[in-house]
């Protein structure tokens, strides 16, 4: 398993943007795609968070696509936000 930072010639970081550019042409919007993609690079680098592995692959896509993707939305101090249906339970 390889650990470490990742370079651009780096074997997780095509596989992350072959596999995005798969899941968004055929399969999934980008925040879900982004996810995934997350996911693949934690199986790389499994000392990385999930919010450091989500604004790296963000970060690649972004500067191989050359549009920005949406940010994760985030509610009140950090949290996510709490879903309507669970309000007033």
């Amino acid at each position: 398993m390889a650990t470490g930072t990742c370079g651009d010639d780096c074997a997780c970081r095509r596989a992350v943007l072959t596999a995005y550019r798969e899941l968004t042409a055929r399969y999934c919007s980008d925040r879900r795609a982004l996810a995934c993609c997350a996911m693949i690079y934690r199986c790389h680098h499994a000392a990385e968070d999930g919010q450091a592995a989500a604004s790296k692959v963000r970060q690649w896509v972004d500067a191989t696509t050359g549009r920005r993707l949406p940010a994760r939305r985030r509610g009140a101090a950090g949290r996510a936000p709490v879903p309507q249906a669970a309000i007033g339970r």
